[in-house]
C-alpha cells in the first residue's frame, strides 16, 4: 500500500485517524436507527409472548416473511441515498447532495404508500397460503397483525430514510431521541392494549404504528434547526439518479428478500415436522436475534457509507482501516452478545414464549437460540466485507454474497437437512449455513486477486491501479502549530522533488501552514482527540490539498464574506489564501470539516 513512504505523523496523534471516529459515530447512530425500526417488533413479541400465548407468537412467526418484504420497500432508497450523498459530499457538491435527498424522499414516500395499500388488501391471500396446516385461530391472529402493520410502512420508510442521513447532517442525537420515543411509547401502548382495551394482535400492530409516526415527527423537527445542510428542493428533482440509488438499495434489499424466503422455507418445514409449537419456537428465537440482525445490518451500512468516502478520495489506507475497525467492532460486540445468548438461552426463550401449555416450544426455542448464535459467529464478519464491497462499487460481488449468505445457503440447508432429519436437521442447518458463508468470503477475494488472502488488505480486492501512487501523495496528521509548520516544510520539499515550480511549492507551503494552522488554532486545539489531517496530491489529473479535521465548523470563504469584506487589511491570511487558490470547496459532514484547496 505504500503507507510507510508517504505518511508523516507528528506529536501525540500518531496511530489515530479521523476515519476511526467517523466510523464509530456512524455505526452508533445507524445502530440506534436500525434498532428503532426493529425493536418495536421485539416489544410486540415480548408482550405477545407474555400475555397472548404461544398461538399469538406463532402468528407473528407466520407474518415475519411479509414483514421482511416490507423492510425491503422501506429501506430501498435509504442506503443508496446515503451512499450517493456521501460521495457528493466528498466532492464538495452540496447542491447535488440536496438534489439527491429531495428526489429520493419523494420516491420513498410514494413507494411506501403504495406498499401500504397493497399489503393491506393482499394480506388475506398471503395468510391463507402461509398459515396452511395451522389452526384457524392462529391464522386469524396473523391476519389481524399484518393488516395493522401495513399502516406502519410509510412511517418506517421515512424513519429509515432520515436516520440514514442524520449523521451526514451532524445530528446524531436526533436518532437517539427517535429510538427512545418509539420504544417507550410502543411499550406503553402495548400494555394498554393487552391490559385495558384487549385489542388482540390488531391492537399490538396499531401500537407500533402510533409510536413510529410520533417518532417520525421528532425526526422532521431536525429541519427546524438553523444551519442544517440537507434542504428539500421540490422544484429541482432529478429522477435520473433513481437508477444509481436503487443499485445500492438492492444491496440492502437482498438480505431482506432472502430473510423472507428463508422464513417461508423454515415455516414450511417446521409446520410439517413440529406443528404450531415448532413455528412458535423459531419465531421466539428469531425475536431474540433481532439485536444481532440489527448489528449485522448496521455493520454493513456504516462500513459502506464511510468506505464510500475513502473510495471517492482513492484512499486505500482509509479503506484498510475501515475494514479493520468494522471487523474488530463486529467481533467485540458479538462476543458479548453471543456468549450472553448461549448462556441465557432458556431465560430469553421464556421472555418471548411464556405459555405454560407450550413448555416444549420454549425448550425448543432455547435450542434454536444456541444454534443461531454459533451460525452468526461464522457469518458476522461477512457483513463488514460486503459493506466494503458496496462502498467500493463492487455491487455484483455484494449481491452474490447476500444471496448466498442470507438465502441460498440457509434455504438449501434446511430443505435438505430438515427433510432428512426433522427438527434435529433444522438445528444442524444453522451451522451448515454459517460454515458455507465463511468459505464464500474467502473464495471471492481468492478469485478476484488470483491468490488466497494472506492479510486483511487482500479482502478489499482493490484493483492495482486504485490507490494513488505514493510518489504523488503526501499525508500527515497534526495537532499543533509547530506540526503545521513542519508539514509545510515537508510539502515544500515534496513539491520540488515532484518537479513542480518554486512558485507552486511556495503556494502549497503557504496554504498548509496557514489553513492547517488555522484548523489547529480555531478548531481542534484544546479538544480531546482533536486531529487535523492533511493530504497533498500532485499528479497530471489534479493538484489539491485536502484538509480535514474534527473541530468546530469553519468555511473560510463564507466567513471572509461575513467578516470585514470591505477592509483589505482584515483577515489577511485567509484573504490571501482565498485569492491565490484556483478554487476552494468546504463541506461539513459526519462531524468532519472537509476543506479542498485547488492549486
Amino acid at each position: 500500500m505504500g503507507r510507510n513512504n508517504n505518511l508523516g505523523r507528528t506529536g501525540k496523534v500518531q496511530g489515530r485517524f479521523l476515519i476511526d471516529g467517523v466510523f464509530f459515530r456512524m455505526f452508533m447512530v445507524m445502530f440506534l436507527g436500525m434498532l428503532s425500526t426493529v425493536l418495536s417488533t421485539v416489544v410486540d413479541s415480548v408482550v405477545t409472548g407474555q400475555f397472548l400465548g404461544s398461538k399469538a407468537v406463532a402468528a407473528m412467526g407466520l407474518v415475519t416473511p411479509m414483514v421482511a418484504i416490507s423492510n425491503v420497500v422501506t429501506g430501498l432508497f435509504a442506503s443508496g441515498t446515503g451512499q450517493l450523498c456521501t460521495r457528493n459530499m466528498g466532492k464538495a457538491d452540496v447542491h447535488k447532495v440536496n438534489q439527491v435527498f429531495s428526489t429520493m424522499m419523494v420516491c420513498s414516500v410514494a413507494v411506501c404508500t403504495l406498499a401500504c395499500i397493497l399489503m393491506f388488501f393482499l394480506s388475506p391471500f398471503y395468510i391463507s397460503a402461509a398459515a396452511k396446516g395451522t389452526d384457524a385461530q392462529t391464522a386469524a391472529m396473523a391476519l389481524d397483525y399484518l393488516r395493522g402493520f401495513s399502516f406502519n410502512i410509510p412511517a418506517i420508510g421515512m424513519a429509515v430514510f432520515l436516520s440514514a442521513l442524520m449523521p451526514l447532517d451532524n445530528d446524531q442525537a436526533r436518532c437517539l431521541g427517535f429510538t427512545l420515543i418509539v420504544l417507550v411509547l410502543d411499550f406503553v401502548l402495548d400494555l394498554f392494549n393487552v391490559l385495558v382495551i384487549h385489542g388482540g394482535m390488531l391492537g399490538m400492530a396499531l401500537a407500533s404504528v402510533i409510536s413510529c409516526y410520533v417518532g417520525v415527527i421528532w425526526l422532521f423537527m431536525h429541519f427546524r434547526k438553523p444551519g442544517h445542510l440537507l434542504k428539500f428542493l421540490p422544484h429541482d428533482l432529478c429522477f435520473s439518479d433513481v437508477g444509481e440509488v436503487l443499485t445500492y438499495g438492492i444491496a440492502g434489499a437482498i438480505p431482506m428478500l432472502m430473510n423472507s424466503a428463508r422464513g417461508l422455507c423454515f415455516n414450511a418445514v417446521l409446520i410439517r415436522e413440529g406443528g404450531t409449537h415448532a413455528v412458535a419456537a423459531y419465531s421466539a428465537a428469531s425475536g431474540v436475534f433481532v439485536m444481532i440482525a440489527a448489528l449485522a445490518a448496521t455493520i454493513q451500512a456504516s462500513t459502506s457509507a464511510v468506505s464510500s468516502l475513502s473510495y471517492g478520495e482513492q484512499d486505500a489506507r482509509g479503506l484498510y482501516r475501515m475494514l479493520t475497525n468494522a471487523l474488530s467492532l463486529s467481533y467485540r460486540i458479538y462476543l458479548v452478545l453471543g456468549l450472553a445468548l448461549i448462556a441465557g438461552a432458556d431465560v430469553f426463550a421464556k421472555v418471548f414464549l411464556n405459555d405454560p401449555t407450550a413448555a416444549d416450544a420454549a425448550g425448543l426455542a432455547a435450542v434454536f437460540i444456541r444454534f443461531l448464535a454459533v451460525q452468526n459467529a461464522f457469518a458476522i464478519s461477512s457483513y463488514a466485507i460486503t459493506g466494503i464491497y458496496m462502498g467500493t462499487n463492487r455491487m455484483k460481488v455484494n449481491y452474490l454474497i447476500g444471496v448466498l449468505r442470507d438465502g441460498l445457503f440457509p434455504c438449501l440447508s434446511i430443505l435438505v437437512l430438515g427433510n432428512m432429519f426433522g427438527v434435529r436437521g433444522v438445528e444442524a442447518s444453522f451451522i451448515a449455513a454459517g460454515v458455507l458463508t465463511v468459505i464464500t468470503i474467502v473464495a471471492i477475494p481468492t478469485v478476484i486477486n488470483g491468490k488466497l488472502p494472506t492479510g486483511l488488505y487482500d479482502f478489499l480486492a482493490l484493483p492495482k491501479s486504485f490507490a494513488l501512487d505514493p510518489s504523488e501523495c503526501l499525508e500527515a496528521s497534526i495537532d499543533s502549530l509547530e506540526g503545521a509548520a513542519r508539514v509545510s516544510e515537508r510539502a515544500y520539499g515534496f513539491c520540488l522533488e515532484r518537479g513542480e515550480s518554486g512558485k507552486t511549492a511556495r503556494l502549497v507551503s503557504l496554504f498548509i501552514e496557514e489553513m492547517g494552522g488555522n484548523a489547529v488554532r480555531h478548531g481542534v486545539e484544546g479538544k480531546r482527540n482533536g486531529i487535523v489531517e492533511i493530504k497533498l496530491i500532485l499528479n497530471d489529473e489534479k493538484k489539491l490539498i485536502r484538509i480535514k479535521d474534527n473541530g468546530r465548523p469553519f468555511d473560510p470563504v463564507s466567513w471572509l464574506n461575513e467578516n470585514h469584506p470591505e477592509d483589505p487589511a482584515a483577515n489577511i491570511g485567509i484573504r490571501m489564501i482565498v485569492g491565490l487558490a484556483k478554487d476552494i470547496q468546504y463541506v461539513p459532514a459526519m462531524n468532519i470539516n472537509n476543506l479542498l484547496l485547488y492549486i
